[in-house]
């Protein structure tokens, strides 16, 4: 629960912010958003869109905040996918990035290769094949003598 001096600085921040957002706005009308960024020393983007919303009242009207659009029912999907990807690797760790997202697109998951480069990545699992070149690194005399 927020005590009453956090609600008065929350309201009070709110205050200043609407201030400095009207003080960017006009300065944006009058001399432009260059002039206003170097003058504020906020970001161009800031000053563009405080200069839009004071041109035209009923753009972007309505709350901040809200769903990011990542509901619960999304991070289920993923964590299905990840799972289907898993049994995909165990049952053939040999297949390539392209051969795992063909068969979890033929599955219903829509996927790309970046997806699931970024699974391989947050798993910890490299994707490099060994070249001819160094083959021997990987023998099994060489794996124990290394270990």
């Amino acid at each position: 629960m927020a005590s009453v001096d956090q609600v008065r600085a929350s309201e009070t921040g709110q205050k200043r912010y609407a201030e400095f957002s009207a003080l960017v706005a006009a300065s944006v009308m009058k001399d432009g958003e260059c002039a206003t960024v170097k003058r504020f020393g906020c970001t161009r983007g800031f000053a563009r869109y405080h200069g839009e919303k004071l041109r035209n009242a009923r753009w972007h009207d309505g709350r901040w905040g809200g769903s990011n659009g990542n509901s619960r029912n999304e991070a289920e999907v993923e964590e299905l996918q990840r799972f289907a990807l898993w049994q995909e690797v165990t049952a053939d760790p040999l297949r390539t990035i392209q051969q795992f997202r063909t068969t979890l697109r033929r599955n219903g998951f829509d996927v790309s290769d970046s997806w699931v480069k970024r699974c391989f990545a947050r798993w910890g699992i490299s994707r490099q094949k060994p070249s001819y070149r160094n083959l021997n690194k990987f023998a099994i005399s060489n794996i124990i003598y290394y270990r």
